[in-house]
């Protein structure tokens, strides 16, 4: 579900362990909700956003109107 941010920071830290032990070069989280819970993610993924932290490109898709956006964030974790 788009809303829970717990799932999505759990990703988010998933993609910096990744890009860190693997060397991925681009981190994506795909999220996929209605309007309402994409709208609700936004807000609160955009509160972990963290200037000098990695860049992630998020993928929203749009369960209402079948349309798919990208913003980006940068999320600084510990995980190593």
């Amino acid at each position: 579900m788009a809303s829970n941010i717990g799932e999505i920071e759990k990703d988010f830290k998933k993609l910096i362990a990744f890009k860190c032990r693997l060397r991925y070069i681009y981190l994506i989280e795909i999220i996929i909700g209605d309007e309402n819970s994409l709208r609700t993610a936004k807000e609160r993924i955009r509160s972990l956003n963290n200037s000098d932290g990695e860049e992630i490109i998020l993928i929203e898709f749009n369960t209402d109107s079948w349309k798919a956006n990208d913003y980006k964030i940068k999320y600084r974790s510990n995980v190593a």
